[in-house]
């Protein structure tokens, strides 16, 4: 039996209620990262036009870098009808995280199979197991036809499969793993595909079935023979490659490629058939003066095009800038003279008369072209210094790049509103706590990432916060350094906990906090575990400082010199340092924060019963038992 991968896809419904007269909508969908607006978008963005027959299916992606989504459309018809008498077409959406699909990986058709006529349940995410990629099936159904599909979406232009009118959807989709099986598995995070297309219709779909090629795109009969052989270009040299192999072979070492590459560049497509390489990727093949000039004659052609309102042409000359197997990296004197180009022709400036597709391939080619296909920390100002006022269309374009994550929250910063709110989502948790511990260190990095953690784990359960923290001391240096007041300290740490953990620590989750590499930050850390733990705490504080031995001396000292009483404190109870928890917690409450945030969430716990009655009630009997666990802890260490 197959292996299988476990995936989580969130998903919507795309209709209208019967007798409706309005247009299609999203009539419900999942709770998650996208909401009604995000999933309209996306599939918008990605309809097919309209096909004659159901049911037909539609791949596409979104996102990039750790964020990158594979999706997947079954439209079948309702069997109910509009307010003007025509069929009801029901699409289902799903999208899966890249990652997911990659493990195993998986094909099209297991996606399809694990998701067609599944029941969605209102808010929830769907978590289906899908068998892994099939490879000796894919490997027999193998032909030309499949070879000059793959090799013809190299050149990054659609490819139309003709002449499949008699075949049935499943054998449709099939084919198209197939051909996804001939191209590195990366490429199906940028790859658009559908068992039909409209002709007629502009769409963003690169592979499909079609009653005939639209303009622009290549044509592949079906079941035909090889139709790129007379090709003089990277299709033929593609097919060549291709046949290098035994299909069994072929499909296995195509399978294992599942780092996400673009389409926009076939020269790493080429090499990995050529054979490994340790060293940088070869210069191609004719690069030389002429093709330099090129690069820049096609950038000034561009941006004269938007100068004078050439659209048409201005697509084309993207296409084909994109297409260019341009080295990089780049020599400094190529790197500033496309840079002076972009800067001066205003290419990565706001382009309001541009419509959003165009502007989208725009900023994507430009950037990749003039800057690299990697931001990093030292060259993520270049592009947004040369487009003279950054745009939020720029910097979205610029997130869809392959960037660490402090390159990503650097330019979220520059991002507002529900902008910024969605590039956030797109960023993995454990990113977000090391972008936040980065040095140099940054207050506000610190604080965007705080505040998107409680977030994420007051919003719905996030498993992945709590080890991102725990590798990284629960962010307590970070915090110190950020609040210089006990108060913020105090609030921040445990909130973040309480994001991590729940309101209410449990025995192993205290454990994990305060049986952590412990340091002289972390005496607050340990308060605020303390303070969400609950009447066990004293019982859990001895197994956590003792038998994980970790307190430094001067953690101890720190320890004390917060417990130690004030003369502004409220009276304690008695016994040697009896209630210096309690005091320290009182003192450094805040106001606004005592009703709701610093108080032990537990059953009969009412909202509006502040913190230093509950301890009270639970007994000064334990709290004299941490002081005296404390003092033995001093005495003999």
């Amino acid at each position: 039996m197959r292996p299988e991968v476990r995936v989580t896809a969130e998903w919507a419904l795309w209709g209208k209620p019967p007798d409706a007269r309005d247009d299609y909508e999203v009539l419900e969908c999942s709770r998650g990262n996208l909401g009604r607006d995000e999933f309209s978008e996306i599939m918008t963005r990605y309809a097919p036009g309209t096909p004659t027959e159901l049911p037909q299916v539609t791949i596409s992606w979104f996102g990039g870098g750790d964020s990158a989504h594979l999706g997947l459309a079954i439209q079948k018809w309702s069997g109910q009808q509009d307010g003007l008498g025509r069929d009801i077409a029901i699409t289902r959406y799903f999208c899966v995280p890249y990652r997911q699909a990659a493990d195993g990986p998986v094909s099209y058709e297991a996606l399809y199979d694990a998701f067609d006529g599944r029941e969605l349940w209102a808010g929830a995410p769907l978590t289906v197991d899908v068998p892994a990629l099939d490879l000796q099936a894919i490997a027999e159904r193998v032909d030309k036809a499949a070879k000059s599909a793959a090799a013809l979406l190299l050149t990054g232009e659609p490819v139309c499969v003709v002449r499949g009118e008699s075949l049935s959807m499943r054998e449709r989709l099939r084919f198209l793993d197939v051909v996804a099986a001939l191209l590195p598995y990366g490429l199906r995070a940028r790859l658009t595909a559908s068992t039909w297309t409209d002709s007629s219709a502009r769409h963003r779909i690169k592979l499909s079935f079609a009653k005939r090629a639209r303009d622009g795109a290549h044509s592949v009969t079906w079941d035909a023979d090889d139709v790129v052989s007379s090709r003089n270009d990277v299709t033929s040299r593609y097919v060549k490659l291709l046949d290098r192999y035994p299909c069994d072979e072929l499909v296995s070492r195509l399978a294992e490629k599942t780092a996400p590459l673009s389409f926009k560049d076939a020269g790493p497509v080429l090499a990995l058939l050529d054979g490994p390489s340790n060293s940088a990727p070869p210069v191609p093949a004719g690069w030389g003066a002429l093709a330099r000039s090129e690069v820049g004659d096609i950038l000034n052609a561009c941006a004269d095009r938007l100068e004078h309102g050439g659209h048409g042409e201005l697509e084309k000359f993207l296409l084909r800038l994109g297409r260019l197997p341009i080295p990089w990296p780049s020599t400094d004197d190529e790197q500033n003279h496309r840079r002076e180009i972009i800067k001066r022709g205003g290419l990565l400036s706001e382009q309001p008369a541009l419509s959003w597709d165009l502007k989208e391939l725009l900023y994507d080619v430009i950037l990749t072209v003039g800057y690299g296909p990697t931001l990093t920390l030292e060259g993520v100002n270049h592009p947004l210094d040369d487009a003279g006022t950054p745009t939020r269309t720029l910097v979205e374009a610029m997130l869809r790049m392959k960037c660490a994550p402090g390159v990503a929250l650097k330019l979220v910063f520059r991002l507002d509103g529900e902008s910024r709110t969605r590039a956030l989502r797109s960023l993995r948790t454990g990113d977000l706590v090391r972008a936040a511990v980065r040095e140099p260190f940054d207050p506000s990095t610190l604080s965007i990432v705080c505040q998107e953690l409680v977030t994420r784990g007051s919003g719905a359960e996030d498993p992945e916060i709590a080890p991102a923290l725990r590798e990284h001391g629960y962010l307590a240096a970070a915090v110190e350094q950020a609040f210089p007041h006990g108060d913020a300290r105090l609030s921040c740490l445990r909130k973040l906990l309480i994001a991590a953990y729940g309101p209410t620590l449990e025995r192993g989750a205290f454990d994990e906090v305060v049986g952590s590499p412990l340091t002289p930050c972390s005496a607050t850390l340990i308060i605020a575990a303390v303070s969400l733990y609950g009447p066990d705490a004293p019982n859990a504080l001895v197994s956590g400082l003792l038998d994980h031995a970790r307190l430094t001396a001067e953690s101890r000292a720190h320890v004390l010199d917060l417990l130690a009483p004030r003369p502004d404190d409220p009276p304690a109870p008695r016994g040697w340092l009896s209630g210096r928890v309690l005091l320290w917690t009182h003192r450094h409450e805040p106001e606004a924060a005592r009703p709701e945030q610093l108080r032990p969430a537990r059953p009969g716990h009412r909202q509006d019963e502040p913190l230093w009655p509950i301890w009270a009630k639970v007994g000064l009997g334990a709290t004299f038992l941490v002081a005296v666990v404390v003092a033995v802890v001093i005495r003999f260490w």
